[in-house]
């Protein structure tokens, strides 16, 4: 079922995504394979039991991630700019994250919400 991923504003404008969506049970994930398959913006939904996620993001084109908690709610981000040939992980808790280019068409301060919606 497709998604759409809408991001409200501070000043009441709204963004709608429609993104590519991809569900995992790993503990640890290789994010640069999913981008040479598919495109921005990303919604990865993470379907195991553990507190963490490791996330590769070497060599991903610069991209802002999105967190969303249980709730779809906005819950925090994380920058990713590859200026160097080095590796390049992170630890995650949230259970769903919205890969997107950066430069945003946004400002993180300006989010007021985020809702994820199925397309009819």
């Amino acid at each position: 079922m497709k998604k759409e991923l809408i991001v409200r504003l501070k000043n009441e404008a709204k963004i709608q995504f429609e993104p590519f969506v991809i569900s995992s049970t790993s503990k640890f994930i290789d994010v640069s394979p999913m981008f040479s398959e598919l495109n921005f913006p990303l919604l990865l939904k993470l379907k195991h039991e553990g507190l963490t996620t490791t996330l590769d993001l070497s060599t991903l084109p610069d991209c802002l991630l999105l967190h969303l908690d249980e709730s779809n709610q906005f819950s925090g981000a994380t920058y990713c700019i590859n200026k160097s040939d080095g590796t390049f992980s992170i630890q995650a808790q949230s259970k769903t994250i919205l890969f997107i280019p950066f430069p945003a068409p946004f400002s993180i301060e300006e989010i007021t919400s985020i809702h994820v919606e199925p397309i009819n």
